[in-house]
């Protein structure tokens, strides 16, 4: 189990905030089929149901790839690189993903001002960005079909916001290390995608 009295929010003589949070989870996900690479037999905008199993969420490849990748505010529109990071970093993960239930929890590094600003005001929700495979296959979770299994996942950033994908558990801890409770790639990238995914469900 997770020590969450390790993951209360401090903040460091800079100002930076230090602290964790559930980034990703096991389990069925939607993706648009034009978000995947592969799905040319699929409308862009059909809805796939993924699977994401434990063993691949929680692979130590896949965890150790959170390690000292970059923090954003809300998604960048592509995956970051040593060209692109500058442009959105607001900090960034300062350990490997760990096992929480059916939850990745990681240590985050928090420095921008106003990425700071926005999590003390209520932004807490966590999405990883992500590469990953997909492969077709039939399935049922929890009574739920799904269409695709997700495989391996490679993790590129974790972004601060609004609707995860991976439901309001998915987010950073509050100063007592218990998650906080607000109402209210592949991975989605773009507000847009997000948008309709909510929509549809």
């Amino acid at each position: 189990d997770i020590e969450h009295s390790k993951s209360q929010r401090e903040y460091t003589p800079e100002g930076y905030m230090r602290v964790g949070g559930r980034a990703s989870r096991v389990g069925l996900q939607t993706y648009r089929a034009g978000e995947l690479e592969g799905m040319d037999n699929y409308d862009e905008d059909e809805l796939l149901s993924v699977m994401r199993t434990p063993e691949e969420v929680f692979s130590e490849e896949s965890l150790a790839s959170f390690k000292d990748k970059d923090i954003t505010l809300e998604h960048p529109k592509d995956l970051i690189d040593c060209k692109t990071y500058k442009d959105c970093s607001v900090g960034h993960c300062c350990s490997e993903g760990r096992r929480d239930g059916d939850y990745v929890v990681v240590d985050l590094l928090i420095k921008d001002k106003d990425a700071i600003k926005a999590i003390e005001d209520g932004k807490v929700n966590l999405s990883a960005g992500y590469t990953a495979d997909f492969e077709e296959k039939q399935g049922t979770y929890k009574g739920e079909p799904f269409s695709h299994l997700q495989k391996d996942i490679y993790i590129n950033h974790v972004a601060v916001v609004d609707n995860p994908r991976a439901g309001d558990e998915a987010k950073i801890f509050d100063s007592k290390g218990m998650p906080m409770f607000f109402k209210k790639k592949v991975s989605v990238l773009d507000e847009e995608s997000a948008t309709k995914i909510q929509d549809a469900f």
